[in-house]
């Protein structure tokens, strides 16, 4: 049963995306805020549809639902 793996590049992108958007200000804000939810996205929809595990399907559906969500609530006037 696999837990634990080397990250893959989608979740590499995330995370360094996630760094350049927390010390970053203006157009390069919102460029690696993009960059890093597209990332997430694909990482999880890949988590989703083929996870090795259930708890890594289940994981991969959570991170969905709540990029979902965030997404919304960013469209709401």
């Amino acid at each position: 049963m696999i837990i634990i793996q080397k990250p893959n590049p989608p979740l590499i992108t995330a995370a360094v995306s996630y760094l350049f958007f927390r010390f970053t200000t203006g157009f390069l804000t919102k460029l690696t805020g993009a960059v890093f939810y597209m990332a997430l996205t694909v990482w999880a929809w890949e988590e989703a549809v083929r996870g090795v595990n259930w708890f890594r399907k289940v994981l991969g559906i959570i991170v969905l639902v709540w990029v979902l969500v965030k997404l919304l609530n960013s469209l709401r006037v």
